[in-house]
Formats: structure tokens, C-alpha cells, sequence
């Protein structure tokens, strides 16, 4: 999600809200897509233990066509010829069993495939099925031709009958036994599945509260960031005037009376140049801070902004500044990137009290352009390390705290990122090298 760049605090409450509600859709979303998933699994479940209750019904009713088989086949015996033939029978057995493994409609009935482990005592059904189909069939065939049946064919005929009764029932008592499981499963998944919902529920709304905060903080800062820049926007035009006059009276007075002055006289007029002068800067910082003006973007060399950077800074005799020798060219806002600049290599100058190096590197990695500026200061301490670009922050007695965040907004308004990382202390530019001038 891109960030937004605003000119007034309305737009930027708006944007927080939109992100406010996007992330609370996010989380009703997820909700319910849990609660949907769950009863797709349940749903699921219940229709394979629906159809396996089908295979049950149609299993024991196979136990009674068997019977029903060696009924007819004993009226043709007895010579009932009139009554239903046995085939029929057989072979709505045989689609009853063929059904029972391979799933389909019989009687208005679905099933479902056999489950694997349920085939090995289908096999023993269909195989007595086939030997009890043969002998019924050969029996009805003799009949016809008026060759007699014994009576060691008819109880062999009998006993076929009841070994399939008996695979049959055990059949039956395994699928009785699997849909039994099955819903003991279903109803220890039901109450799985409410917990994870109601966890998940609770663990959502802490999320939509955490968000809300956030949030909530957000817009209280912004707001506080509103208020400043409403109030520096004034005290820019009240100030300014007065700070120059001061300025100026100090720089006409110092020179009348230089030659008049001891060295007392002369430190109070230093500080009160220094004081003057700090008062600008925190102006200045809280201007640039609150001023988020539209790109100027150009085709700028890195090198040259660097060049043009370090003629306006002052550098003690104790620091050392290593430009790189190669260059890179981008689109870009060359005064705002100069402002970033300054301010990172101003910062280096500052923690290097007792002196020295900053080594400044550009790296071109494809799209990106990459500039480094690193010192051999002592580093940022770990526990401000996720501040130091929060509006306000600052460690400095006389630090605005607006510096590093006016930075951060240049950069990411150029479409960039900044970083930084210690031992050594290296704050990292990365910039496209055609970003959109535009709100994002």
C-alpha cells in the first residue's frame, strides 16, 4: 500500500481513515472466510458420512436380494415358473454391488466410492457374489432344458447363498462401523473448529483494537504535527523580522564597538549571535518539516548535489569528507535532495566531535540509485534506533527533532526509502531513478 504525501491535516486524517478501514476489512474478511472455510470441511464431511449411510442401507438390502434369489430360483425348482425369474433379481444384485463400490445413483440413492479401506471386504462379496450368480444361473439353464436338479446341487446352491449373507453382514458391520467413526470425527471437528472460531474471533478484535489505536495515536500526531505547523507558519512571519533586526543591530554594534570591547563584551555578543542563529535553524527545521511542496523533478548528477552540499556547510579541520569518484544521474528534486543531504552529513559532522571521516558512496542497481554516507563516529545507541525518524525525536538539547523526519518524508516522497545501520553508522538513500511527482 503506498504511502500518502498531504499538504494539510484533513487529507491525512482521510488517508488514515481509509487505511483504518481497509485493515478492519482485511480482518472481517479473514473471519469470515474462516467461518465459511468451516462449514465447507463440516459440509463436506457430513455429505460423505450422508452417502456412506446410503452404502449401508444398500448393503443390507443386497443381504435380502441374495435371499430373495434362492426363493425364485427354488419356486423354478418346484416348477412356479410363473413367478418373477431369479436373473432379474440377480441382476439388480449385481448393480447393487457394482454401485456399492464404485458410487452412483441406485433407487434414488447416491453413494459415494467405497472408502479404500472397505474394498478388500467388498472383493469377498463380489467373489461369492460370481460364484453364487454361476450356479443360480446354471441351475435355471438345466431347468429349462428339463434336466433334473439333485439335491447336492441345491444345498451347494443354498449354502452359496448364506456364505453371501455372511460377507454381506460383514460388510454391513464395516460400513455401520466407518460411518460411526466418521461422525464421532464430525463432532470432534465441529467443536475443534468453534474453538479456532472463537479464538480467532477474540485474536481479531484485538487485532481491530490494536489497529484503532494505532490509528488513534497516528491521528493524534498528525493532528499535533498540524497544530505546529499552523503555529510555525505564523511565528515564521512574527519572528523572522525580529530575529533579523536583532541580528543585524548585533553585527552593526560588534563592529562599532570592537575596538572598545574586552573579551567579556565580545563573548556575549558571540552568544547572542549563537542563540540567534539557533533560533533560525529550529525555524528553518520546522518549516521544511511542515512545507511538503510538489517535486521540481530534473535530471540531476548525485555528484554535483553532493558538491553543491558541502559549499554551504561548514566542515571542521578535524573531518575528513570522501566523495566518490563515480557518478550517477537521476530524476530528482536537486534543492530537496540537497536539504537531505545537508542534514545527514551535517548530523555525522556533529557526533564526530573530536574529529573524523565521512565517506560518501554511489551505487547504481538498475532502477535505483543508492547513496551511503557513513561516519566513524561512535554509533546510534540500539534503543533509540527505531526513533530516530519520528517527528520530534531528538537527543540533541537544542534539536528540533524535525531533521532525520523532514528527510524521511523528502525521500519517500521522491518514491525512496531511508535506513541506517550501526557499526559503522551508515544511513542508506535508495531512489528510483524516474519517480512520479504525485501524491501517493
Amino acid at each position: 500500500m503506498k504511502k500518502c504525501v498531504f499538504n494539510n491535516n484533513e487529507q491525512a486524517n482521510l488517508c488514515h481513515t481509509m487505511k483504518n478501514i481497509i485493515k478492519i476489512g482485511l480482518v472481517i474478511a479473514i473471519q469470515v472466510s474462516l467461518i465459511f472455510t468451516s462449514f465447507v470441511i463440516l459440509g463436506q464431511y457430513q455429505s460423505q458420512q450422508k452417502f456412506l449411510g446410503n452404502s449401508v442401507d444398500v448393503a443390507g438390502k443386497n443381504r435380502f436380494l441374495t435371499e430373495k434369489v434362492l426363493l425364485e430360483t427354488t419356486d423354478y425348482l418346484t416348477g412356479y415358473h410363473y413367478k418373477q425369474d431369479p436373473l432379474l433379481t440377480l441382476t439388480q444384485l449385481d448393480d447393487n454391488i457394482r454401485v456399492l463400490k464404485d458410487g452412483g445413483i441406485i433407487s434414488e440413492k447416491e453413494l459415494i466410492s467405497l472408502p479404500a479401506g472397505l474394498l478388500p471386504q467388498w472383493e469377498l462379496v463380489h467373489s461369492n457374489f460370481v460364484d453364487y450368480k454361476t450356479s443360480v444361473e446354471d441351475i435355471r439353464g438345466n431347468l429349462l432344458k428339463a434336466i433334473p436338479v439333485t439335491d447336492n446341487e441345491f444345498t451347494s446352491i443354498k449354502e452359496k447363498a448364506d456364505k453371501l449373507v455372511d460377507v454381506s453382514n460383514t460388510l454391513v458391520s464395516a460400513l455401520a462401523k466407518h460411518s460411526k467413526d466418521l461422525s464421532e470425527f464430525i463432532m470432534s471437528l465441529q467443536n475443534v473448529l468453534m474453538l479456532v472460531n472463537i479464538s480467532a474471533h477474540i485474536l481479531l478484535i484485538l487485532i481491530v483494537i490494536r489497529i484503532l489505536r494505532n490509528e488513534s495515536t497516528k491521528i493524534m500526531k498528525l493532528d499535533r504535527l498540524a497544530t505546529i505547523g499552523s503555529l510555525s507558519s505564523t511565528l515564521s512571519h512574527d519572528l523572522r523580522n525580529p530575529l533579523s533586526v536583532i541580528k543585524n543591530t548585533i553585527v552593526i554594534m560588534r563592529r562599532k564597538y570592537e575596538n572598545d570591547m574586552d573579551e567579556t563584551a565580545k563573548s556575549h555578543f558571540s552568544r547572542i549571535e549563537s542563540a540567534v542563529s539557533s533560533i533560525q535553524n529550529q525555524i528553518e527545521d520546522t518549516l521544511n518539516f511542515v512545507r511538503i511542496s510538489p517535486l521540481h523533478l530534473e535530471s540531476n548528477s548525485l555528484l554535483k548535489i553532493l558538491d553543491s552540499v558541502l559549499q554551504t556547510i561548514m566542515i571542521p579541520a578535524n573531518i575528513e569528507i570522501n566523495l566518490p569518484e563515480n557518478d550517477l544521474v537521476i530524476k530528482c528534486d536537486n534543492k530537496k535532495l540537497e536539504r537531505v543531504f545537508a542534514n545527514l552529513i551535517t548530523n555525522s559532522i556533529q557526533v564526530m566531535k573530536n574529529g573524523g571521516k565521512i565517506n560518501i558512496r554511489i551505487k547504481d542497481q538498475f532502477d535505483f540509485g543508492l547513496i551511503e554516507i557513513e561516519d566513524t563516529g561512535a554509533g546510534i545507541p540500539n534503543n533509540i534506533m527505531p526513533k530516530i525518524f519520528d517527528p520530534l525525536f531528538t537527543t540533541k538539547q537544542s534539536g528540533t527533532g524535525l531533521g532525520l523526519a523532514t528527510c524521511k518524508n523528502i525521500v519517500e516522497q521522491h518514491e525512496g526509502t531511508i535506513t541506517v545501520n550501526n557499526n559503522p553508522t551508515i544511513f542508506t538513500v535508495r531512489l528510483p531513478k524516474s519517480p512520479q511527482d504525485k501524491c501517493r
